[in-house]
């Protein structure tokens, strides 16, 4: 693996979805490059459309790129694809491969320090992820977003505060719908890390999205 990643320092995670960006004609590869430039703490490559053998080429490019600096890069969903380049680790779905064996697999072959974030949903969830001692776990969506089919329901800050007071060491990020404008609610409700897609990934400039974003959550902390 590249480098392990100390989650008390993320604080911007930007999922780099291939998706979205060719809905909007943007070049994902620079604005990976550029998002890195300004700051972003943490990378995920997320790809719903690419065949396996378009996903494997696009996620060694942005791997030789992220190995420029000092930040994690994670492969959303492909488990294959994420050993079999040595990214940082795996983000998974509910759906996706069962904790129990994907931290079997990595004990059989001595593989250390490999990153599992999982979705979650609710609470349930949520506990489920936590009792398998994942890396982290993601909750959302908080907001209403368009870059997730299927989550029509969103969950508001409140599940924030609820998880601060039932697990308050454990390890999480927070996505969906996040953007500046909403971002202070969200921090102020507990969140230390907050995973983006689109309040970077826009025809606007990426640097200044990520800097304010960057500026606005240390501002936000520091009122809690």
């Amino acid at each position: 693996m590249s480098k392990k990643v100390d989650f008390k320092e993320v604080e911007l995670y930007f999922v780099a979805d291939m998706n979205i960006a060719r809905s909007i004609g943007v070049d994902l590869f620079e604005t990976i490059k550029k998002a890195l430039d300004c700051g972003v703490d943490l990378i995920q490559y997320r790809d719903k459309i690419s065949s396996k053998k378009q996903f494997l080429y696009n996620a060694e490019r942005i791997k030789e790129i992220v190995e420029r600096y000092n930040v994690g890069f994670l492969i959303n969903d492909h488990i294959d694809v994420s050993l079999a380049i040595e990214a940082d680790g795996v983000h998974i779905g509910q759906d996706d491969f069962d904790v129990k064996y994907l931290k079997n697999m990595l004990e059989k072959f001595k593989i250390k320090d490999f990153i599992i974030g999982k979705s979650t949903h609710n609470l349930e969830e949520i506990k489920e992820a936590i009792d398998e001692k994942v890396t982290y776990f993601n909750i959302g969506p908080i907001f209403p977003t368009k870059t997730k089919e299927h989550l029509e329901r969103f969950l508001g800050v409140d599940i924030i505060k609820e998880v601060k007071n039932l697990y308050k060491d454990s390890i999480f990020t927070v996505m969906g719908g996040i953007n500046k404008n909403n971002l202070k609610d969200v921090i102020l409700s507990g969140a230390d890390r907050v995973a983006v897609v689109t309040a970077i990934l826009n025809k606007g400039d990426i640097c200044e999205n990520v800097k304010e974003l960057k500026k606005l959550i240390k501002e936000y902390k520091k009122e809690r």
